[in-house]
């Protein structure tokens, strides 16, 4: 083959092998050639509803508070007591003993022990403005030990739940496991609102 030949030969294996390798990069997944040497940028994904230039900005600014921080404690106040048959009032609000009665009470709850037990009724009168919440309201009873009696939650159990409406009045029923040995001068609690003196009472229930 003359000189002329063999180099027209070469040109061609030279111009199919560049073709080859084209295809082989194209199939490995690799970035397509564009002209000037730079790759075709990939497309990415954008999640959905959000911004692909802009990260996502809260609705609410919410002030973190720190372990360091001092919470000033508010006082409770406490009314003086009076006798288990008498009322207590302070501010428009009247808090009465309706009765205290001695039941013999199963136990129902977690690590409750029933036996001997007092059940206390609570009235509680709103002669205020506005509505009295006592959801939050308890009631304590500590016997003539000096110790504070368990309560149970076994019916007639009935604490106080929602509010009380202006001019209105309210019953809870609290029932507490106290021996009838420990009866002769017992003093109950009733916190109902911050706003109000807890309502003592103190006397013989036995």
């Amino acid at each position: 083959m003359d000189r002329p030949h063999r180099l027209a030969a070469r040109a061609t294996a030279l111009l199919v092998g560049l073709m080859l390798a084209g295809c082989t990069g194209g199939a490995a997944g690799g970035p397509t050639p564009v002209p000037g040497g730079g790759a075709t940028p990939t497309a990415t994904t954008t999640p959905t509803g959000a911004s692909p230039s802009a990260s996502a900005t809260p609705t609410s600014k919410v002030t973190p508070g720190s372990i360091d921080q001092t919470v000033e404690p508010r006082e409770q106040g406490t009314a003086k007591p009076v006798r288990l048959d008498k009322a207590q009032s302070d501010g428009g609000v009247e808090v009465t003993l309706v009765s205290i009665k001695s039941r013999k009470i199963e136990a129902v709850g977690p690590g409750e022990i029933g036996g001997a037990s007092l059940v206390v009724t609570v009235r509680i009168s709103n002669d205020t403005k506005n509505d009295l919440d006592v959801d939050s309201a308890y009631v304590t009873l500590m016997d003539s030990k000096g110790r504070m009696a368990v309560g149970l939650t076994n019916d007639p159990s009935r604490p106080f739940t929602e509010s009380i409406g202006v001019g209105k009045s309210a019953t809870g029923v609290y029932v507490f496991r106290v021996p009838t040995k420990a009866r002769s001068n017992i003093t109950v609690s009733v916190t109902y609102s911050l706003s109000h003196k807890t309502a003592v009472f103190v006397g013989d229930a036995s």
